[in-house]
């Protein structure tokens, strides 16, 4: 089911504009100078805020023009403003002559490229008054979308060690690790598996494990819980915090306070 990303023009906090060419009063956007005369200069204003999806919907906007006045858009897509040419979406030279009524924003949306993996967008809003007489005005605009999460990159840490006999002889029975509990949650919507992992030492003793950190795991049910990683090795079992860094000794990790 597709989404709505609804722009009013209540809050000018929302938006990212020039005071000398635009003003938000009344509920609208509007070129600077009332009562008049009127800036000229094409100004513009964006929303702070972006949208992330890899597929729009729709465009919809409601506007006021006088004359030979008009509102006109751009989508900007990560960071580049995009036109309809009349053929093609092509990158805007930030002139009003490139960019696009509403209507043709909406004909022309399915033909946008946009990053299977999603992009950020949000639209850019052009507004010119032909001779400052009077000026144009936008009271709302709207983005319809299918929403796509930002994909979350997940840190892992290089732990290693070696395993010995007091004589000095190499142990290569199997090393285990496994968080504190089942299922935690990392950053914003990556859910980690704690169960348990084995790797077998080498011939020379040495095991190498690519964990994911710890600094941002967090235990849905009671963000209290510390979470941390518990390492069985020859019938032993130490509990250790696993920070973000380069590569650790475990003998350098830190037990974690609850241990």
């Amino acid at each position: 089911m597709a989404l709505s990303a609804i722009y009013p023009f209540t809050e000018s906090t929302n938006y990212t504009y020039n005071v000398s060419e635009v003003e938000v009063t009344g509920g609208v956007a509007q070129c600077a100078g009332a009562p008049g005369p009127y800036d000229t200069s094409d100004g513009t204003i964006t929303p702070v805020a972006t949208i992330y999806t890899d597929d729009l919907v729709s465009f919809s906007a409601t506007v006021t023009e006088a004359g030979s006045d008009t509102v006109t858009f751009t989508l900007e897509l990560a960071g580049t403003e995009m036109y309809w040419t009349g053929a093609a979406w092509a990158a805007s030279d930030g002139t009003v002559a490139q960019t696009n009524t509403a209507s043709d924003i909406n004909t022309n949306i399915d033909d946008l490229t946009i990053a299977a993996t999603g992009q950020a967008i949000r639209p850019v809003v052009y507004l010119h008054s032909d001779d400052g007489s009077t000026t144009p005005s936008i009271d709302t605009m709207t983005i319809e979308y299918n929403y796509k999460a930002q994909e979350e990159t997940v840190t892992t840490r290089t732990v290693y060690g070696y395993v010995a006999g007091v004589l000095g002889s190499v142990k290569t029975s199997p090393v285990t690790v496994q968080l504190n509990v089942n299922n935690v949650q990392y950053k914003d919507a990556t859910m980690i598996d704690g169960t348990a992992q084995t790797v077998d030492p080498d011939a020379n003793g040495y095991f190498e494990l690519e964990l994911v950190e710890t600094d941002n795991m967090t235990y849905p049910d009671d963000t209290s819980q510390e979470i941390y990683y518990t390492f069985s090795i020859r019938n032993r079992r130490y509990n250790r915090l696993v920070p973000a860094g380069s590569a650790v000794s475990f003998f350098d990790l830190e037990e974690p306070v609850t241990d």
